[in-house]
């Protein structure tokens, strides 16, 4: 299997009232499987590291909100679970 991270795209907005600015990126993971036969991917690991002056105050993945251990913090690492329905092969 291979995988592929993409990103980030980002959204970032500046509130005149609060002097504050806002920041959103999304990142892309594809995982596909290269052999011939379906298999499940393993558990995949990550860690997200902003640059200086920039904080994580929420992480969602695939729709759900993650447990932001050091709200505030500019590195996270987060998992992928490992997958319940097999990817299909695609080598040849």
């Amino acid at each position: 299997m291979s995988l592929v991270a993409q990103g980030p795209n980002l959204i970032a907005t500046y509130d005149t009232v609060s002097n504050s600015f806002t920041a959103t990126t999304t990142y892309t993971i594809k995982v596909t499987n290269q052999g011939t036969v379906a298999s499940n991917h393993a558990a995949i690991t990550d860690q997200i590291t902003l640059p200086t002056g920039f904080l994580i105050t929420d992480v969602t993945l695939g729709g759900q909100a993650l447990t932001v251990p050091t709200p505030g913090a500019s590195t996270m690492t987060f998992t992928i679970p490992p997958s319940t329905t097999a990817v299909p092969g695609g080598g040849r």
